[in-house]
Formats: structure tokens, sequence, C-alpha cells
């Protein structure tokens, strides 16, 4: 069993309603919208977006309004995603590997735990994008002193960046936390085998999974790249989203990394001294039942094979994804223009 502990509002909400993560988001995002539009309507301003010569959705404050719903919706979401996609690779890691009494559990005994006060200063510390984004889409801080700027879409809009913000750095502390245990746990990973590399599959599984949620948050965001006024934000955004995404990724990664090579050159001396006539050095080797029946050439091809072992063991699928994941916010761009203009071309 993987190990307990107290667990977060988020989990506790989640596990609360019996539905998909995602469904819960979705009706999330309906109420936020549908309050904000209640509003909206008690303040007399949604007459005046409706009566307005541009689309709504070409309305800068009102598209932000909604793309930020659905973020904030989706964030929670998420993070729950998440953290049952790490219980369930580790919970297959648990049980694919041999480990010895106790240290499955010595090596995984962090991995709930939750940390509220780190977790509160990282949302915290999130928040420090709202005015940083604020300033490069607006690029004039007297605007924010001005009375007319602050009617009910900006009080909404910075309500629920702060709420994006936040459940951004809490998310944050979530991939961190799952990051540090199981590249940990890979390091230290019994039985390995170099035939076999289908054990760190939940690791690659787990990286994607980490990544995911900064890729999507991205995308979204990015259907603004039709607003010139966006340009730096999104710029900023996506040098901030894709350091942090691929920064987590690969420093999971690299404890697979590290004990993939570690035991490639356990392996490569093993087969060295026995190339040099030594066979008992064999015995740990994976291919030790079969050692002394080996010949010199089959020891030369065996040292070959074990040279050409990738240290990183992505399949073609996980690269794929890999991949996949890159071009996504990449379509967000292209997407924003493009249905900006079909919008325009069937309701002309």
């Amino acid at each position: 069993m993987t190990p307990t502990a107290a667990t977060s509002w988020n989990d506790r909400i989640f596990g609360s309603i019996p539905l998909p993560p995602m469904l819960i988001a979705a009706g999330l995002a309906l109420t936020i919208l549908s309050l904000f539009i209640a509003t909206t309507f008690a303040a007399g301003d949604l007459s005046r977006f409706m009566e307005q010569d541009t689309r709504w959705w070409q309305d800068r404050d009102v598209r932000l309004a909604v793309l930020l719903t659905l973020i904030a919706a989706y964030l929670p979401a998420a993070r729950r995603i998440e953290e049952l996609g790490a219980r369930r690779n580790l919970e297959e890691l648990r049980s694919s590997s041999r480990w010895g009494p106790g240290q499955f559990e010595a090596a995984s005994e962090n991995f709930l735990s939750v940390e509220p006060r780190a977790r509160r200063i990282l949302g915290a510390r999130a928040l420090l994008i709202i005015p940083v984004t604020a300033l490069l889409i607006d690029r004039d801080p007297s605007l924010y002193f001005q009375s007319y700027y602050w009617d009910v879409a900006h009080f909404w809009t910075y309500g629920l960046a702060g709420m994006v913000c936040w459940n951004t750095g809490v998310l944050a502390h979530a991939v961190s936390m799952h990051r540090r245990v199981f590249s940990e746990m890979a390091r230290i990973l019994p039985g390995m085998d170099l035939l076999n590399l289908g054990v760190f599959k939940p690791f690659t599984r787990q990286a994607l999974l980490s990544a995911l949620p900064g890729v999507v948050t991205l995308s979204l965001f990015s259907l603004n790249f039709a607003d010139r006024g966006f340009l730096w934000a999104i710029g900023f955004l996506w040098s901030v989203t894709l350091f942090w995404t691929t920064t987590s990724a690969y420093l999971l990664m690299r404890g697979v990394r590290d004990r993939i090579r570690e035991e490639k050159r356990l392996e490569f001396a093993r087969v060295n001294s026995a190339i040099r006539g030594d066979l008992t050095a064999l015995r740990d080797s994976t291919i030790g039942a079969r050692g002394g029946e080996l010949t010199l050439g089959e020891l030369l091809a065996y040292r070959a094979f074990v040279e050409s072992v990738s240290e990183w063991p992505f399949d073609a699928s996980m690269r794929a994804r890999f991949l996949l994941y890159l071009v996504i916010p990449l379509g967000s761009w292209l997407g924003g223009a493009l249905v900006d203009r079909l919008l325009d071309g069937l309701l002309a």
C-alpha cells in the first residue's frame, strides 16, 4: 500500500464528489461564468458589452474573464488528476520491483505529506505573476489609478487571476514534491535489469503528467495572441511555464538517468572482467545464469549492447507525446487569430 497522510482541501473536495475531476471543473466553470454574467447584469455593464460595435469575444476584458474562468476551473482538477496519477504510478512502482522489507515505505514516506506552509508560500509567491503580466499588457501603471478602469469586468479579471496564480503555485508545490520523491526512488530502484527498462514507465508517465497542466494553461491563455497587447505577456508566461515544466520533467528523469548510468557502469565492469577470463564476475549480472556458456564474441556483443542502452528510457510513444505537448501551445497562438477571423466571417 502507498503511504497515507493528511489530505489537502483540494483532495477532500474532489474526493467527496463522485464525478470525474474534469466534469467537476466544467461545472465550476459554468458556475463562475454564471456569476460573472449575473454580476455584470446587476452592475449595468452587460448591456454595454452587448451594444458595442465589437463582438463580445473581441472585447479584451470579457474574453480574458472567460479564459481565466476556464483556467481557474481547470487547475484544481489538474491538481487532483496529477495527485491520483502519481499515486497510481507509485503503486505500480511498488508492485513491479523487488523492494526489500520496509524499503519502499522508507523511500516513499514523504510522498503524501501536505507541507501546508510551503504550499501556501509558493501559492503566495505565484500571485506576483499578476502585476508583472498586467504591466506587460497595459504598459501604463497610471491606468490602475483611474476610477473608470475599475469596472465589474476588471474586478472579476483580477479576482480570477488571483485564483489562477494561487492554484498554479500550490500545483507547482505538489509537482515539485512528487518529482523529488520519484527521482530519489529511481536512484535506489532495486533489481534493475538493463534488458527490460519497462520498470521505468511509471517515471516517464509521471514526468508527462507533471508537464501537462502547464501546457494546457499556457495554451488557453495563448488564445489571446490575436490581441497585440498580449504579445509581451504571452512571451513572459511562455518562458516561465516552459522553463518550469521542462525543468520539472528533467529533474524527475535525472534520477532515472543516474540509476541507468550507474547500472551500465557496473555491468560494463562485470563484462570486462569476464572478457579477461573472470567469469565469476558475471554472478551479479543480468546474464549471470548464462555467464559460463558465453563465448568471447558473445561477451563482446553484450558489452556493445550495454554501451548502447539509452540513459533516457523514452520509447517512441513517449517521445511523440512530449513533442505533442510542445506543439499544443503553438497551435493556440495560431488558433487565437484563426478562430477570431472564422467567427467574424460567420457572424458578419
